[in-house]
């Protein structure tokens, strides 16, 4: 993916929620030597429950299940980035 100098993503259908970028991902990372980072995360959407209007909701809104959810796999994304970096893919 080429990314701009900020380290976004050039391409604008790339520059989207992580609710709608989770697949997008598994499908860029197929047959790009990218697999086995890919394989690092799950296929199915741990944040398809998290939404960009949420950063408006009361904090009472979002449950204690739905945060460690998402923190489980917000772990998981640095792994997987931080293994590319060491093996020079970013």
């Amino acid at each position: 993916m080429r990314l701009r100098n900020d380290g976004g993503p050039k391409t604008r259908s790339y520059r989207v929620h992580i609710d709608r970028l989770w697949s997008e991902f598994h499908a860029f990372a197929a047959g790009r030597g990218a697999e086995p980072y890919a394989a690092m995360l799950p296929v199915e959407n741990p944040f398809s429950d998290w939404h960009t209007d949420q950063r408006y909701y009361k904090s009472e809104a979002i449950t204690e299940t739905s945060a460690v959810k998402h923190r489980e796999a917000l772990e998981r994304v640095h792994r997987v980035v931080s293994r590319a970096r060491m093996d020079g893919r970013l």
